[in-house]
Parts: C-alpha cells; sequence; structure tokens
C-alpha cells in the first residue's frame, strides 16, 4: 500500500486457487502470450487517464465518506480478478513468494486458466481500480468534523 496525501491505494494480491483447478490450468502458447502482451500494453496506456478519476471519485466522497481506492491485478481479455497459483512448501520458504503464477477464473474468457508466470505477470496483466467506500455514520462524523456539511 502507498499513500498520496489525498487518497490511500491498497494492492490487494488475487485469491489463491484449490488443488483442483490448478490441474486443469494450461501453458500460455506464444501466440497467446503475444496476444495478452498486446491487450495489457493497450490496457495500461490509459492507466493515468483512470487513476485520475478514480482520484476525482475519491475527494468527491471524502465530503461525507471515508474512502479507500483498491487497486486488482485483472486479466487483460476481459477484465475479472486473477487467482493466484500458490507455491508448494518448499519453493515458499526458499524463495520467500507464495506466488508461482497467476490465472484468469472467467470461464467466458479465452485465457480461461491459462497460466502466467509470475516473472510475466507486469507485462501479460492489467490493473484495475475500483472504491471501497466505507458510509459516514454519526460517530464517524463526531469524530471526524471536518466532513460534516455545512
Amino acid at each position: 500500500m502507498f499513500r498520496d496525501s489525498e487518497v490511500s491505494i491498497r494492492h490487494p494480491y488475487p485469491s489463491f486457487a484449490d488443488g483442483i483447478i490448478v490441474k486443469m490450468v494450461k501453458k500460455l502458447t506464444s501466440l497467446e502470450e503475444e496476444q495478452l502482451r498486446e491487450m495489457s500494453t493497450r490496457a495500461r496506456s490509459d492507466m493515468f487517464d483512470r487513476f485520475q478519476h478514480v482520484r476525482q471519485q475519491v475527494l468527491e466522497n471524502k465530503k461525507t465518506t471515508d474512502s479507500d481506492v483498491l487497486m486488482f491485478t485483472v486479466c487483460s481479455a476481459c477484465g475479472f480478478t486473477l487467482r493466484a497459483i500458490r507455491k508448494g512448501t518448499l519453493s515458499r520458504l526458499l524463495s520467500g513468494s507464495v506466488t508461482s503464477g497467476l490465472l484468469c477464473y472467467n470461464e467466458k474468457c479465452s485465457f480461461y486458466l491459462k497460466f502466467i508466470p509470475a516473472g510475466k505477470v507486469n507485462e501479460l496483466t492489467n490493473v484495475a481500480f475500483v472504491q471501497e467506500i466505507y458510509l459516514a455514520t454519526e460517530n464517524y462524523l463526531r469524530e471526524h468534523p471536518e466532513y460534516k456539511r455545512k
């Protein structure tokens, strides 16, 4: 998580896939990998604009609520949140990472259950911004009088 002066951002890791799903996973072909790379590049081209739009929404919401922006690693083809494949216990102890790669869990996506290695996540995936809004209760407003409407 990093903090901006106005907005906090958290980047949660994808949920882990279970053992049954992992057995069904297929490797990306070189053609599929290239297609995913192109989609990811196009999707990232407007990242700054999307972040600015979300930031503006959060600033509006902060007038009456406490808002966070959540970022999720998503499939560049369909936009669904990706799931992580957990490494074995021994490799986790040796590498310090619990994720060996990611996969799309959307049955309607052409990249459904295709394995994206951890080393290629940055080039083959995308990030989506989603707001998490906590409604301002009377207690919250009492604790934060600067958010009260005038």
